[in-house]
């Protein structure tokens, strides 16, 4: 089952029950980049809320990012020289997030940008 959990300007983060096979593992230190804006050059950060969180950080073959939350709360930031969008926090988990399309009767599917 996926759960729709919410979304940061142009991320959308779902709820997964499990990983997904054959994706790449990341090294997740202090801190990761999921996505940086093409407009705004403001980041989507991921972090620990808590020093003892554990952060498993995947790839998948299309480039999306899945996490894995244990022992505590992740949290994403907005930041850089116009960040608006709040802080959002990950319960224990499994996650994915993915970049939001939207739809231009002119322009056809594009994806949206922060």
């Amino acid at each position: 089952m996926i759960t729709i959990v919410d979304r940061q300007g142009d991320l959308g983060f779902i709820k997964l029950d499990k990983l997904p096979e054959n994706l790449q593992k990341i090294e997740f230190k202090d801190k990761f980049t999921l996505a940086l804006g093409e407009g705004s050059g403001n980041s989507h950060i991921l972090t620990k809320e808590q020093e003892n969180v554990e952060i498993g950080l995947f790839k998948d073959a299309q480039g999306r990012h899945y996490f894995e939350v244990k022992g505590g709360n992740a949290i994403v930031e907005h930041s850089g020289p116009t960040a608006t969008h709040r802080v959002f926090t990950f319960t224990p988990g499994i996650y994915v997030n993915d970049i939001q399309v939207e739809y231009d009767e002119i322009a056809e599917l594009r994806k949206t940008q922060d």
